[in-house]
């Protein structure tokens, strides 16, 4: 079983006591899954739904307001939402990503220490505000399609991307946070969504 799939069950499981063992619940979203993505019809009732948290049946069976049965395409109507939605299950973090994400985070960290941005006691208000600012600053060099002061081969956007990418695992660190555990798990719960999760326009 995949990282990813034991992190999804972990989150999304309804019961953890249920009779349905992960290896179960994973074999029914593969099936639904491999349905989906054949472009074939498949209906499950919500007591299946509740004992095998189906690719969070639940949720779109409650969206629906459907007491007894709900149908898949009700999230994916069209045949190419129905791809990227069984595409979806290959895209999980491994075990070895979430490990490079947080030794990331450690490190750059570690060089804010070094060079005495944690020398006194800042809040996380006024790093979060520095993360804003890099964001700012990015946006004022794609208004002006400049390219980065400082690494002048790359656009400055993307650098100041990069640095608020930086200051955030930087943060998460500081905060004792695992980036890399928090956001695989984000990442599973974002799979197992509906397309554009549920309607959102953007």
């Amino acid at each position: 079983m995949s990282d990813w799939h034991k992190l999804a069950a972990e989150e999304l499981a309804v019961d953890e006591t249920a009779q349905f063992k992960t290896e179960e619940r994973l074999a029914a979203e593969n099936k639904a899954a491999d349905q989906v993505a054949e472009g074939l019809g498949f209906t499950i009732t919500r007591k299946e739904a509740e004992k095998a948290d189906a690719i969070n049946f639940l949720r779109i069976a409650a969206e629906a307001r459907e007491d007894t049965a709900i149908n898949v395409f009700r999230a994916t109507e069209t045949a190419p939402n129905r791809a990227r939605f069984a595409t979806a299950h290959s895209l999980g973090l491994t075990d070895s990503e979430i490990e490079a994400l947080d030794t990331i985070a450690a490190k750059v960290h570690q060089l804010a220490v070094l060079k005495g941005f944690y020398d006194y006691p800042t809040e996380a208000g006024t790093r979060i505000a520095l993360i804003h600012s890099e964001l700012s600053e990015g946006l004022e060099a794609l208004r002006t399609h400049a390219v980065d002061d400082k690494l002048p081969a790359y656009p400055g956007l993307h650098v100041e991307l990069c640095d608020a990418l930086i200051r955030i695992l930087d943060l998460l660190h500081y905060l004792g946070a695992s980036a890399g555990e928090i956001t695989a798990r984000k990442h599973a719960y974002n799979i197992m969504r509906p397309y554009k999760h549920g309607g959102k326009a953007f």
